[in-house]
């Protein structure tokens, strides 16, 4: 804060004042009160001012201050403060409805994580019900597979799977079967590959059922032989499966 400036702008209102006494200088002085306050001036700064710029009007312009001016000049400093009094006011009052909207935002915070934290238990409790159950499922499956594969190999039983699209073999089941026939289930991964395990004179009838699961056509229950050292006779039975009209397996 600079005082000297203050007290000038103070003495300059006061000369005026003392001129013309009759000048209205409420507004001028009540905006040199809130600019004090601004500038973090208390009051008893602005006494201080007030004494400083009387001295100084007393020390350039002795014959100014005459008699009788004692009320104008003290309604000069009950106008200053005033100044300074709104604007603390008005200060403090923003910053009250600053702190209010503050602990309003502070309060709709608080209950929007009080809701998200009860969203989130709630989430995770069902979660690890979630995580419960398909355990409990995957151990389910496994022992299902455990058991459907002992089932197949007692019964001689097991299933490929042709990707129509991409004429792809997946082999299900017949893991045993395939090796006790000398032949890797990585080895037979295309309908040509399968054919060519054929015996020769049974690939015909292999060769048009492939050519009708193509065709979108179920083909009837077929008997044929591997071509391995020992004769192996395979009953073969297809299913078809569809989406949108059109043989994607079998």
């Amino acid at each position: 804060m600079n005082n000297e400036d203050f007290v000038h702008r103070y003495a300059a209102i006061l000369r005026i004042l003392f001129r013309e006494p009759r000048a209205d200088l409420r507004q001028v002085a009540e905006n040199l009160g809130r600019e004090l306050y601004l500038a973090a001036a208390g009051l008893n700064d602005i006494l201080k001012i007030h004494e400083n710029a009387l001295a100084l009007v007393r020390a350039s312009e002795p014959d100014l201050l005459a008699t009788g001016q004692e009320g104008n000049v003290s309604e000069v400093l009950e106008t200053v403060c005033r100044g300074w009094q709104n604007e603390w006011q008005a200060v403090h009052s923003r910053l009250r409805e600053s702190l209010a909207a503050a602990e309003n935002s502070l309060q709709m915070a608080r209950r929007t994580a009080r809701i998200r934290l009860r969203q989130l238990v709630r989430s995770n409790r069902l979660l690890l019900k979630e995580v419960f159950h398909r355990r409990k499922l995957e151990k389910r499956l496994r022992e299902i597979r455990t058991w459907l594969q002992r089932a197949q190999d007692l019964a001689k039983l097991g299933f490929w799977i042709l990707h129509v699209p991409e004429g792809t073999l997946e082999w299900h089941g017949l893991s045993k079967f395939l090796h006790k026939s000398g032949t890797q289930p990585r080895a037979i991964r295309s309908i040509e590959d399968f054919l060519a395990w054929v015996h020769p004179d049974d690939r015909n009838a292999v060769d048009s059922a492939f050519a009708q699961i193509l065709a979108g056509k179920k083909p009837c229950q077929i008997e044929y032989r591997l071509k391995n050292d020992e004769v192996r006779y395979v009953r073969q039975d297809v299913a078809l499966g569809w989406q949108r009209g059109k043989v994607t397996k079998a």
